[in-house]
């Protein structure tokens, strides 16, 4: 007889495909992780800086070591702490507490954390879109977010062609928000600069 724990081994849905809520924040930060090229240490660290600077500690109890003189052994057991919470394949118990979900994803870039949300609400037909405060971006980096995005999505939709096969759709609908999201910051961004020499002409 399966116990729980095997039970969820063994039905753990691919990467590409909804998964627990957990699931689906260890592929982010491990995605995260790989894309630096960190240390189990230094993407702990991250979240724990992301933790402690919105002053979530004080607010949810949760706490972790935020001084002393051994680096090292500090980020070691902060990050032994959070990848415990995030482990629901050999074990019950001491999962992630609710309260630290939004640390987790604070601390993401927001192209991963828009992604990650949206597979988050992906079964409640629901997508985010992040917040746009019309940031001043230079032309060029700009250029390369949208080329980045817009790339992204059109591969996406060009698997659809010859088939949907498993976790395509879900693809097509992540890029789409994605890509939504930085034209929309870009157009704000355009919108602030046409403003703001209308206003130098005045």
């Amino acid at each position: 007889m399966m116990n729980n724990k095997s039970m969820r081994a063994n039905s753990h849905p691919p990467e590409e495909q909804q998964g627990t809520l957990i699931s689906v924040l260890v592929n982010a930060v491990n995605q995260w992780k790989r894309q630096n090229d960190w240390s189990r240490e230094t993407v702990a660290d991250q979240i724990v800086q992301s933790h402690v600077n919105n002053s979530s500690h004080l607010v949810t109890g949760i706490t972790f070591e935020i001084t002393g003189n051994d680096e090292y052994r500090r980020q070691h057991t902060n990050a032994n702490k959070i990848f415990r919470w995030l482990d629901e394949l050999t074990k019950d118990n001491n999962l992630l507490p609710a309260n630290f979900i939004k640390s987790i994803l604070k601390a993401l870039p927001m192209p991963l954390r828009l992604k990650t949300v949206n597979t988050l609400l992906l079964d409640l037909e629901l997508t985010a879109k992040p917040i746009v405060y019309g940031t001043k971006v230079e032309p060029l980096e700009m250029l390369r977010q949208i080329l980045q995005e817009t790339s992204e999505v059109t591969n996406a939709y060009a698997q659809l062609v010859d088939g949907i096969d498993p976790g395509e759709l879900e693809l097509a609908l992540e890029t789409s928000a994605t890509a939504i999201a930085t034209l929309t910051e870009a157009k704000a961004v355009i919108q602030n600069m046409l403003m703001e020499r209308q206003n130098g002409k005045k």
